[in-house]
C-alpha cells in the first residue's frame, strides 16, 4: 500500500514561495531580525502576527482584511494563500477599503496591483478613485483629474479639468468643455445655509450659478457668521440676480436656516447644497430630468467626499451605503416637488443636526416607499475637520461612528415616528411639521435643541409672515 503524500509543513511552504523574499525581509525589519536569524521562521512565528510582510509583493494586512475567515482563525496569511485557490474566502466588498489602507501605509504600487487583481465587475467601479488618491499623494494633479474623469465616465458624465496650480481642488474644477445650457424648464430653488464658511462658500455658490439648468434661484441664509462668509455671498449676489441673501442675527443651525429659505423660495422644485460642496455642472439637469421622467415627488443623488487636496477620504466597505465603496447617498441633494414638501411635510425639524434623516423618514411614510436616489455622483463634498458631519459632539463619521448626541436625537424622532406615524397612523396632520414649531413633538437632546425664542427672533428680523 502506498503511503499518503506528506503535506509540506508551513515553514517549507514559506521558504519555497516566490512571495517570500529573505533579503528584503531582513532589510525591512532589521530590529526584529536581531532576535532570530532565520527570516522564514520569524515570519511564521511572529512576523505575520505583527502584520509584517514576507516580501514587497504581498501584504499580510491586506490579505487578512480581505479574508475574514483566515483572520478569525489566526492563520499565517501567506501559508493560507498558498494552500487555497486565489479567490477562495475572499471578501470582495472589502478589497477597495483594504487597498486604500495599504496606500496610506506608503505602498501605493502594491495597493493598485492588488485592487486591480481582485476587483471584478461592478466592484471595480471604485478603482479610478483609488488611482486618484495615489496621484493626489504623489502631487500629480493631471493624473488625479484623469482618474476622476475615468470614474465620471462610468456614469456617462462629462469630463472636468483643473485650472491653475496649487490650492484646493474644488476651487480649480471646471468643465473640460463648455456644457450646453438648458435655459427652459421648471424653476428650481436651491437652499444653502452658511456658517463660518469664508474659505469654501464662493466655490459652492459658483458651482450652482454655473449649472447647465439655468432656471434656478439660490437662496442663501448666513447663520450669524463672524468671518467673511457674508461678504463673499453678497459679492456673488451682486453679479447674479438669481441669488437672494438673508443674514441671521442669531445662530440657529442649518435646518432653521433652510426653513427660513423655504419661506422665500419661489421655485416649483426645492433642493439644497452645503457651503463646503461643489455641484457637478449637470447635477440639477440630470436630477430634474430623472424626476420628471419618473413622475417623482422626491429623489436624491450621490456624493463623493474628499479632502481639500483631492484625497477621496471615506473609502468604505462595499455595501448598501456605498455601492462601490466610494459613492454615498446625499440627503441634502434631495429634490422635492414644492407642493409635496410644503403642503405634506411642511418643513425640516428645527434641530441643529440630523434633521435631513427625519424629513426623509416622513417622506418615506408619505410616499409609501423610500424616495429613490439617482445612483451617480451629483456633488463633491469636502471632508473638513470643522464641518457639521465631523463634529466630535454630534457628528457622523466612519472614524468614530455616530456620536451620542446624534444618536440620542435619532432615537427621539424614531420613537415618535413609531408611536405616532407608523402602522397606518401617518395622518396628514402628523406628517406635517410646522415652522416655527408650535411645540416640540418629542424632546430634543440638549445639543440638538434650538431655543424657540431664537427662532422667533430670527423670523422677526427677516420680516417673514411664516405659516
Amino acid at each position: 500500500m502506498t503511503a499518503p503524500a506528506t503535506k509540506p509543513d508551513p515553514l517549507s511552504l514559506i521558504r519555497s514561495s516566490p512571495l517570500f523574499d529573505e533579503g528584503w525581509y531582513c532589510r525591512e525589519y532589521p530590529d526584529l531580525m536581531q532576535r532570530e536569524l532565520d527570516p522564514a521562521r520569524h515570519y511564521l512565528r511572529a512576523g505575520a502576527k505583527g502584520l509584517c510582510d514576507p516580501g514587497p509583493e504581498f501584504s499580510s494586512q491586506f490579505y487578512l482584511d480581505t479574508h475574514p475567515q483566515a483572520a478569525r482563525r489566526g492563520v499565517n496569511p501567506l501559508v493560507h494563500q498558498i494552500n487555497h485557490p486565489e479567490h477562495e474566502g475572499l471578501d470582495a466588498g472589502a478589497v477597495l477599503q483594504a487597498a486604500e489602507a495599504l496606500r496610506q501605509k506608503g505602498q501605493p504600487k502594491l495597493a493598485m496591483t492588488l485592487a486591480r487583481r481582485h476587483l471584478k465587475g461592478t466592484l471595480a467601479r471604485g478603482e479610478p478613485l483609488l488611482c486618484a488618491n495615489v496621484a493626489a499623494a504623489a502631487g500629480d494633479p493631471e493624473a488625479w483629474c484623469q482618474s476622476l474623469n475615468r470614474y465620471l465616465a462610468l456614469f456617462d458624465q462629462e469630463p472636468l479639468r483643473l485650472d491653475g496650480a496649487g490650492g484646493p481642488v474644488l476651487d480649480r474644477l471646471a468643465p473640460a468643455t463648455p456644457p450646453t445650457p438648458r435655459p427652459t424648464g421648471p424653476k428650481i430653488s436651491v437652499l444653502m445655509a452658511v456658517h463660518q464658511a469664508e474659505s469654501t462658500v464662493a466655490t459652492a455658490v459658483r458651482s450652482l450659478l454655473e449649472q447647465t439648468w439655468q432656471n434656478l434661484e439660490l437662496v442663501v441664509v448666513d447663520d450669524a457668521s463672524t468671518d467673511q462668509s457674508l461678504a463673499r455671498i453678497r459679492q456673488a449676489a451682486e453679479a447674479d440676480p438669481r441669488m437672494r441673501v438673508l443674514h441671521n442675527t442669531r445662530n440657529v443651525g442649518p435646518y432653521v436656516c433652510k426653513n427660513i429659505a423655504l419661506q422665500v423660495a419661489t421655485g416649483t422644485w426645492i433642493t439644497g447644497l452645503d457651503a463646503d460642496e461643489w455641484a457637478l455642472p449637470t447635477r440639477l439637469e440630470r436630477q430634474m430630468d430623472h424626476a420628471l421622467r419618473h413622475d417623482l415627488k422626491a429623489s436624491s443623488t450621490g456624493m463623493l467626499r474628499l479632502t481639500p487636496h483631492g484625497l477621496f477620504s471615506q473609502i468604505r466597505r462595499v455595501g448598501k451605503v456605498t455601492p462601490d465603496g466610494v459613492l454615498q447617498h446625499s440627503p441634502i441633494s434631495t429634490l422635492f416637488q414644492r407642493d409635496f414638501l410644503k403642503k405634506t411635510l411642511g418643513s425640516w425639524d428645527s434641530a441643529r443636526f440630523g434633521a435631513d434623516a427625519e424629513l426623509m423618514a416622513r417622506a418615506t411614510l408619505a410616499l409609501g416607499k423610500e424616495p429613490p436616489s439617482l445612483p451617480e455622483p451629483g456633488l463633491l463634498s469636502l471632508d473638513l475637520e470643522g464641518s457639521l458631519t465631523n463634529n466630535p459632539e454630534f457628528g457622523l463619521h466612519p472614524r468614530y461612528g455616530m456620536t451620542p448626541g446624534r444618536r440620542a436625537y435619532r432615537e427621539a424622532w424614531k420613537y415618535w415616528h413609531k408611536e405616532k406615524l407608523a402602522n397606518g397612523q401617518a395622518s396628514a396632520e402628523r406628517l406635517y411639521c410646522t415652522f416655527p414649531p408650535e411645540s416640540r413633538r418629542y424632546r430634543l437632546p440638549h445639543l440638538a435643541d434650538v431655543p424657540l425664542e431664537d427662532i422667533q427672533a430670527v423670523i422677526s428680523t427677516h420680516g417673514l409672515g411664516v405659516t
